[in-house]
């Protein structure tokens, strides 16, 4: 069975997957009040052992009173174990871990709190068994049927191993695959991927059709050109004002980001106000909109020149 196929028929889980990882987030960010770290009394035994892996799926990563030697020992033991579990319960500890740090890096999820900093979780071998997971055993994983861990690793990946064109190519191999931008967009800005090529790849994505409630690929095509702010990144945001759509306020912040770069587009982004009322635009949008076009003046006003 082709890995696209298998795509096509587990939409709604990808679904369901992304609802389990918002709701294991919330509930961690609760418990820890406002801190991703969580402090465990009891802190067991480093063992090749369902036990001891499941606890650090679910809480040892995150716990305080492991240290990040200790975190690199189990993950070396654990993507070396022989039981699939261990080596299923790891891969997912590796990406929750990245998923947190990720959702942080988001202004709409910064509320839930700062994620626990881990030194490095990088292992030797570890890229590279991440990378022989993914390629051969998407189909061969059993001991979670909802939530298969060669799913988990492309996160995991793009987090631990930042920049790696290795992880790059491992990125493209999904997209061409999967075929879910939103997905590789997201990827993509875990990795801080920031080449000629990626950049080109969120300014197609900034005016791709919806096709579906997973779809959003808008708002991490923004978040990404606002994080590395290309000349030609600005010039593609700006334009995409130009059609209203439910996701434009990420557009408009993403603006924002550039600051006095932006300068030179003031009075086509003012023409949008006598647009406001005749189109469709959001009042999020709406919003945004005036509050960016407040800045950008009082810059003028400080700047003429």
């Amino acid at each position: 069975m082709s890995l696209s196929y298998y795509f096509l028929v587990s939409y709604g889980w990808y679904i369901e997957m992304t609802t389990y990882l918002r709701m294991k987030f919330f509930w961690m960010s609760l418990i820890c009040l406002g801190s991703w770290a969580i402090s465990a009394e009891d802190v067991p035994q480093i063992s090749d052992t369902k036990e001891y892996f499941e606890w650090f799926m679910n809480e040892g990563i995150y716990s305080t009173d492991l240290s990040d030697d200790n975190v690199r020992r189990s993950i070396s033991i654990g993507i070396k174990s022989e039981d699939s579990y261990i080596v299923s319960s790891t891969v997912q500890a590796l990406a929750f871990f990245a998923f947190g740090h990720e959702w942080n890096s988001y202004p709409d999820y910064e509320s839930l709190g700062k994620p626990l900093e881990r030194s490095s979780l990088a292992v030797p071998g570890l890229k590279e068994f991440l990378i022989e997971y993914w390629r051969t055993k998407q189909s061969s994983d059993r001991d979670h049927p909802d939530y298969p861990s060669w799913m988990f690793v492309p996160r995991a990946l793009a987090f631990i191993f930042p920049q790696d064109t290795e992880v790059l190519d491992v990125i493209w191999e999904i997209s061409a695959t999967m075929n879910h931008r939103t997905f590789d967009l997201q990827l993509l800005n875990l990795g801080k991927f920031d080449s000629q090529e990626v950049n080109m790849y969120r300014i197609e994505s900034l005016s791709l059709p919806y096709h579906s409630d997973a779809d959003n690929h808008i708002k991490y095509a923004a978040l990404g050109l606002a994080e590395y702010q290309s000349p030609e990144g600005l010039d593609a945001l700006v334009q995409r004002l130009d059609v209203p759509h439910e996701d434009l306020h990420w557009v408009l912040d993403a603006i924002s980001a550039y600051g006095i770069k932006a300068m030179p587009y003031l009075n086509q982004l003012r023409s949008l106000e006598s647009k406001m009322d005749v189109l469709p635009y959001s009042d999020k949008f709406k919003e945004r909109l005036n509050a960016l076009l407040r800045n950008l003046e009082e810059l003028e006003a400080r700047d003429p020149a």
